[in-house]
């Protein structure tokens, strides 16, 4: 039996949150999905997204087994017992799992099953708990794909065992090559992201800072390394850092180097990112935005359900100006018109530099 929980222990923002989601739950319509398809197929990124949408439960067999044995309900138990000898569970005891999962308030609208039914004998066995139910399953979607994008998708991937961050080396690499992000304990320092959060933060420096973009103006050199130098003093930048975008020019390096050495330290290594113009075109002018709620899409990568439009909302997307192939291709020039001299410049200062050759393909991010 649930145990209750009196109203005047919960939170009425928690209160509110619920019946706002069961009113808009009530007008949506049932389903029971099946989602077939192999490891890697996108399945578990597709799932959330349809569940959040119909206000569906998401029914896992690994993670409903995994539930019931932690639980200790009767069917966990036996399932439990089952694992401990080395045996697999059988098709009756999955099913019997699935359906008392299914009889939990969350699954009111319905549900999706994630890897299930794997086999004629367990679809028979879904279908005749699904006719006592007096219910039936609405649609399956076949996720297919090549088995070269599959191999693509899994090999890819890397994890960090003890806090399970999980990376892939093409579409969401680390930021040193097998190595997780908080291995060393540094901070990611973006100019970009430092100026707006002085400025946002009113610092004296943020101040200045915005002075000058309100003129219109460039933010001088030595705004940008104070910036950075005040943020080095923060203690999550205690045990190093990383500078990401910066130096740009040979002026900056060396107002950066000036800096560092008041500090007693200096830089350990430059890592240089080196990538064909075609494959940054490809990646940035396929980047279109939903600018009321931020959610980003690619279309050749991670593509909208419709073309140009919001998955969610139906509202059309925007493209950033920054991202179209004229502006691309004047920044680009710029770049690399400053580029050279400046890697030089790091190489000669700096003395260890790695190039880092990234050839694939990531999605919009």
């Amino acid at each position: 039996m649930a145990s209750s929980v009196a109203l005047e222990d919960v939170q009425s923002a928690d209160i509110m949150t619920e019946l706002l989601r069961r009113m808009t739950c009530s007008s949506k319509p049932d389903k029971r999905l099946i989602l077939v398809g192999p490891p890697g197929s996108g399945k578990g990124t597709q799932s959330p997204i349809i569940k959040d949408e119909y206000c569906l439960c998401h029914l896992a067999t690994g993670d409903m087994l995994r539930a019931a044995v932690a639980a200790k309900t009767p069917l966990g138990i036996k399932a439990k017992e089952a694992m401990d000898k080395g045996e697999l569970v059988s098709d009756d005891l999955v099913v019997g799992i699935i359906d008392e999962a299914m009889k939990k308030p969350s699954c009111q609208k319905g549900f999706i099953l994630d890897g299930f039914p794997r086999t004629v004998v367990q679809a028979e066995k879904l279908d005749e708990m699904l006719q006592k139910q007096g219910t039936k399953i609405n649609k399956v979607l076949n996720f297919a794909i090549d088995d070269a994008i599959l191999e693509e998708r899994i090999t890819g991937r890397w994890i960090h065992p003890s806090s399970g961050r999980t990376y892939h080396t093409k579409f969401a690499p680390s930021k040193v090559l097998g190595v997780d992000d908080d291995e060393y304990c540094l901070c990611h320092l973006a100019t970009g992201d430092m100026l707006r959060a002085a400025v946002a933060a009113k610092t004296p420096l943020g101040i200045k800072a915005k002075e000058a973009m309100d003129k219109g103006e460039l933010v001088s050199d030595d705004l940008v390394v104070g910036i950075i130098d005040e943020a080095m003093k923060k203690p999550s930048c205690q045990k190093g850092f990383i500078l990401d975008g910066f130096p740009r020019t040979v002026v900056q390096a060396e107002k950066l180097d000036e800096m560092l050495q008041k500090q007693g330290t200096k830089i350990n290594k430059v890592l240089n990112f080196a990538i064909d113009d075609a494959i940054l075109e490809e990646r940035i002018t396929g980047r279109w935005i939903h600018p009321s709620s931020g959610r980003t899409y690619h279309t050749k990568f991670a593509p909208s359900k419709v073309l140009g439009v919001d998955d969610v909302t139906g509202e059309p997307l925007i493209q950033r100006k920054d991202d179209t192939a004229e502006v691309l291709k004047s920044r680009l020039e710029a770049f690399h018109r400053r580029y050279w001299r400046t890697l030089d410049s790091a190489k000669g200062r700096y003395c260890r530099s790695s190039e880092v050759k990234t050839g694939g393909i990531s999605p919009a991010n």
